[in-house]
């Protein structure tokens, strides 16, 4: 089987942390009923989702965060994420990782 993607925490409380994606979507923030349940405190309960496709492709969806979400530094409600992908929320830093993509 193919590695998942995932998402690795580069910046903040959560340093060094690595949160694997499946299909459908991913929910990112505060509240404990997310996928990827971060404790920094200028996260949303609920920040963000990433969705991934049925072949596979990924994107962001901000869910409306008090902070919003950027991505390579562009604010964004929704965008497509790929292979090394810099995802700011809060104070925190999530790196994209496709295990296989090109660079």
């Amino acid at each position: 089987a193919p590695e998942r993607p995932y998402l690795r925490v580069a910046k903040g409380k959560d340093l060094g942390k690595e949160f694997f994606l499946g299909p459908g979507e991913t929910g990112v923030g505060r509240s404990i009923d997310n996928d990827v349940i971060l404790t920094d405190i200028a996260v949303s309960r609920r920040h963000l989702k990433v969705h991934m496709s049925d072949a596979g492709l990924l994107k962001i969806i901000d869910l409306g965060s008090g902070n919003g979400s950027t991505v390579n530094g562009q604010r964004v409600r929704e965008a497509p994420l790929n292979q090394g992908d810099r995802i700011e929320l809060g104070e925190t830093t999530l790196v994209v990782e496709i295990p296989g993509a090109a660079q």
